[in-house]
């Protein structure tokens, strides 16, 4: 979700509560809007955003009335992609999904059947980078996934990451069998059998296709501290 922004926002007295631009009177110099990217590109059901304004009177008691729009990210479809089908024969392994690359450069499996991978992922995106944009990177912690032969999943037990810079990371995952009963994040296959999981198998990234969207929002009535 990215920054909001206002057309109208007036209290009680029908005094503006927006900030004045560059050039108008009463500008100081000061930042006028702070650029910012809500849910760091995690996957979600809600997001939460702030407006900042300015109390012009002590005799405002609320908000007659506010206007404004934002523009959202909405996740339309997912498609797993598997990226080795033998993740514990995988090492030095590159799989390129897109413009992302991986390379496995490590897999341990624990006696508890804990698994631990260790990839560099590169996005060569748009013009060869990503900017300063690092959602993508926050994102791969629900996009990547263990599976067992048959698609049944394993749990993300945390990850870790290091090296990284706006297009490339080298991020650590570590999977294990999940308890009885456990209902694990994401959509699940609904051709995977019932029961434990199998031996790991399948490391599996999931393609997001996206499209943004701007949300026009207004509200009415809203008291003030």
């Amino acid at each position: 979700m990215g920054e909001p922004r206002l057309s109208l926002a007036i209290d009680n007295l029908d005094q503006s509560l927006l900030g004045p631009m560059p050039g108008e009177p009463g500008w100081t110099g000061g930042a006028t809007r702070h650029i910012s990217r809500y849910g760091n590109g995690y996957r979600s059901q809600s997001q939460g955003f702030s407006a900042a304004m300015r109390r012009v009177s002590e005799r405002s008691t609320h908000i007659k009335l506010i206007r404004g729009s934002v523009s959202c990210v909405v996740l339309v479809d997912q498609k797993p992609v598997p990226l080795t089908q033998d993740i514990l024969k995988a090492k030095g392994q590159t799989a390129v999904v897109g413009t992302t690359s991986f390379t496995i450069e490590e897999v341990q499996e624990t006696p508890a059947k804990a698994v631990t991978v260790r990839l560099a992922v590169k996005e060569s995106g748009k013009d060869g980078g990503t900017g300063s944009d690092y959602t993508w990177l926050n994102s791969m912690y629900q996009r990547l996934e263990l599976h067992d032969a048959q698609g049944r999943r394993f749990m993300n037990q945390g990850s870790s990451w290091g090296n990284s810079g706006p297009n490339f990371a080298q991020l650590t995952f570590t999977f294990a069998p999940p308890p009885p009963g456990a209902i694990l994040p994401g959509p699940a296959n609904p051709n995977a059998p019932k029961g434990p999981v199998g031996p790991p198998a399948r490391l599996v990234y999931t393609v997001w296709d996206t499209l943004e969207h701007v949300v026009a929002f207004e509200f009415r009535d809203l008291p003030l501290p």
